[in-house]
């Protein structure tokens, strides 16, 4: 019942109900991935630091879950530390290869490194693949930039 609660919370976007509810739940269950996960991710969003902390929980009690290493990577890389969240996103992408999210988050990653062409390829499969996710939009803006960036008028400038 409190994870039906914590979840509908969290798809409704009140983080602060969500997080209280998924506390419940470790407190009975502290190596719930499921939970974990999206504490971690509610965490991240408040901008609280031990988002990473609980991330790495996740990610010890389910090392082979793409969820939790893409959850992991992405608060990496939003902290600064490109180089790792990458290595995390790219084993997410590994194991599920179909989502479209992990790719824009991996584009992100090496958009930032100053790998724009790598970035770009990245983005063209996450929107080409027609499957709407969260950062969608986001994806459409970087790759727009990008390709801005790299056209000829603007090489020429």
């Amino acid at each position: 019942m409190v994870r039906a609660l914590a979840d509908t919370h969290l798809g409704a976007g009140r983080l602060q109900l969500a997080r209280v509810a998924y506390e419940q739940i470790l407190a009975k269950r502290p190596l719930d991935t499921n939970a974990l996960n999206n504490l971690a991710f509610i965490l991240d969003r408040q901008k609280d630091p031990a988002a990473i902390d609980v991330a790495n929980r996740a990610v010890s009690a389910a090392p082979n879950d793409p969820l939790v290493l893409d959850t992991l990577g992405w608060i990496l890389v939003r902290l600064g530390e490109l180089q790792e969240g990458l290595r995390h996103l790219r084993d997410a992408h590994s194991r599920a290869a179909s989502n479209p999210e992990i790719r824009y988050r991996i584009a992100s990653a090496l958009y930032a490194l100053q790998r724009p062409d790598e970035a770009r390829r990245e983005l063209q499969v996450a929107i080409q693949s027609q499957v709407r996710f969260e950062g969608i939009a986001e994806a459409r803006k970087l790759l727009e930039k990008l390709e801005h960036s790299c056209s000829p008028t603007a090489a020429s400038r």
